[in-house]
């Protein structure tokens, strides 16, 4: 009965998270346009050889993001999002761990390193923070089946 419950819980939860994020302009030749007044780099691919995807699309620019893709199939779309979501999660622990191991390397060989190294350290434990920080801003989620991830600021640009 634990199980069954616990189960339950991390469903309702995961579809809260989902459902919460926001959601990019499903009509993604619109999504396209809309981002390209922005100023957005974007890609949009409606040709896709891959039998399991039907249209994707890439936007970037300075500081936003977004990736959009349309799948065969909603379970499809299900897994996929799932893939996203675990990649993201090992990236964020990766980065979590490559901190702790500078900052650990800077405390405990503190005495050893010479100031240039000293340096490098900070600058790459500035650099690790700041790509943490990035993830922060970073939201994923599926309406059937769509997938999406990226920038709050890029899939609220993709409805404008």
């Amino acid at each position: 009965m634990k199980k069954l419950l616990a189960l339950l819980l991390a469903v309702v939860c995961l579809f809260a998270c989902v459902s919460c994020t926001p959601a990019p302009k499903k009509d993604l030749a619109e999504a396209k346009s809309n981002l390209e007044a922005k100023n957005y780099v974007v890609f949009l691919d409606d040709t896709t050889d891959d039998p399991t995807v039907s249209e994707k699309l890439t936007a970037t620019n300075v500081n936003e993001s977004l990736y959009i893709v349309r799948y065969a199939s909603n379970k499809l779309a299900k897994l996929e999002l799932r893939r996203t979501e675990a990649k993201i999660d090992a990236q964020i622990e990766d980065i979590k761990l490559e901190i702790k191991s500078i900052k650990h390397i800077m405390n405990k060989f503190d005495d050893e390193l010479t100031t240039d190294e000293m340096d490098k350290y900070k600058e790459k434990l500035r650099e690790r923070e700041e790509a943490l920080e990035d993830f922060k801003n970073v939201v994923f989620g599926r309406s059937g089946k769509l997938v999406w991830y990226g920038t709050k600021q890029a899939i609220k640009d993709s409805k404008k």
